[in-house]
């Protein structure tokens, strides 16, 4: 197990410096790479959250999300936080692996497996955190809850509150992570990693496309109420 823990730890290290190591060791396994990866990105979530709450230019922001949300004590909101936090960590990392998979043996016609595209995914957690980390100092500088080092920076959340949430994701590390991701089940596939680079950019394409469409359902139906 602990042999596991170190393969994993390495892989979050190799997302930032070297992707196309992702998936090079054939003994690592998913599950304990998975854990490892929610437990640190639930720990930066919650950092995040509640920095982000200390701050008194961002409350009307935030109170503006939470209306209609029933008050509830601290020791209930921490909890509600945490369970956000594991669901959100757990669902990104098995729809992205999904996803990632699929498009993979798509459009390059290599023998990827889920297994594969989880430890990529987790791995590159580290990236997404960082992602998480950098935005919310931007945020909490430019006094805009959904910033990030993107187009959401000049969109005020106040007046285009799902406009700017969705164009949080495109940010550069969002690209980053989709890219590092597909660079390392290329390079475990024995493809060169451009390969790679041209599934990651179409992936966040069409999560980007996918998220958008569903954004106007909600504008639509919420300005139908």
């Amino acid at each position: 197990m602990e042999f596991q823990l170190r393969k994993a730890l390495r892989s979050l290290r190799f997302a930032i410096v070297a992707p196309e190591r992702l998936c090079s060791d054939p003994d690592q396994r998913a599950l304990p790479t998975f854990a490892v990866a929610t437990l640190v990105t639930v720990i930066v979530l919650l950092a995040a959250a509640y920095v982000k709450n200390a701050i008194p230019e961002l409350q009307p922001q935030l109170q503006q999300w939470s209306q209609g949300v029933p008050q509830s004590p601290q020791a209930h909101k921490f909890t509600a936080a945490l369970g956000i936090a594991i669901i959100q960590s757990v669902v990104s990392i098995i729809a992205l692996s999904g996803l990632l998979m699929v498009l993979m043996r798509f459009l390059t016609n290599a023998s990827v497996t889920y297994s594969a595209a989880v430890i990529a995914v987790s791995g590159c957690a580290s990236i997404a955190n960082l992602g998480t980390i950098v935005n919310t100092a931007i945020s909490i500088g430019l006094h805009n809850v959904n910033a990030a080092l993107g187009p959401s920076a000049f969109v005020d959340p106040t007046a285009h509150g799902i406009v700017s949430m969705w164009l949080s994701k495109a940010n550069a590390f969002v690209v980053w992570e989709y890219v590092s991701v597909c660079i390392g089940l290329a390079s475990c596939s024995g493809l060169h990693s451009r390969f790679g680079m041209v599934v990651g950019v179409v992936a966040w394409i069409v999560v980007m496309c996918g998220t958008g469409a569903a954004s106007l359902v909600v504008w639509v139906t919420s300005g139908a109420r």
